[in-house]
């Protein structure tokens, strides 16, 4: 496996998945919090948006921006629906980055530099097979509902038994190593 200082000398890929479906009224900031990342020179960043076959209007929003930014968002239009699994197994087939997070289409990244650091935090650790961080959970109508997970689950330790016993990786946190799964 090549070193860190190797993994730098090269682009890396970052290949964002975002599976949606009725998502009108969040889609657009969800997409722009992916397109205001700064990742630096050597990190390419794709996003790969399905839509699957939403009644109110997403598909729209994603064919402009996706119009708009052409390099960077790849969208894919559902002709029925095929219901939340089998969108996301083809949007993790479709992935081709070093790289994947994903950023479902109702929620959205706050800082610019989430990637670049989860990149440089993988690149650091090559035995990581995924990285994640906390979360700020935000409800519909702006109240806060907390950061997840709590302190008190950070200071038992991350493992595979608590991890089992309760999940608390929040979705838009995480970024996989290609070929984990």
């Amino acid at each position: 496996m090549p070193t860190a200082k190797a993994r730098q000398g090269r682009t890396r890929r970052v290949s964002v998945l975002m599976p949606t479906y009725n998502h009108r009224p969040f889609v657009e900031q969800a997409i722009r919090s992916v397109l205001e990342q700064v990742v630096g020179g050597d990190v390419r960043v794709s996003l790969i948006v399905a839509d699957d076959a939403s009644t109110d209007g997403t598909d729209v929003i994603v064919a402009r921006l996706a119009a708009e930014h052409p390099d960077t968002i790849v969208p894919i239009y559902r002709p029925s629906n095929v219901g939340m699994y089998r969108n996301f197994a083809d949007l993790w087939d479709r992935a081709g980055g070093d790289y994947l997070a994903v950023l479902e289409g109702d929620d959205y990244w706050t800082r610019p530099d989430k990637l670049r650091l989860q990149v440089a935090a993988m690149d650091s650790h090559p035995e990581w097979t995924m990285s994640f961080h906390r979360t700020e959970l935000v409800d519909q109508d702006g109240s806060r509902g907390g950061i997840f997970p709590e302190d008190e689950a950070i200071a038992r330790g991350i493992d595979v038994s608590t991890l089992a016993a309760g999940n608390y990786i929040s979705t838009p946190t995480v970024m996989y190593r290609q070929g984990v799964l």
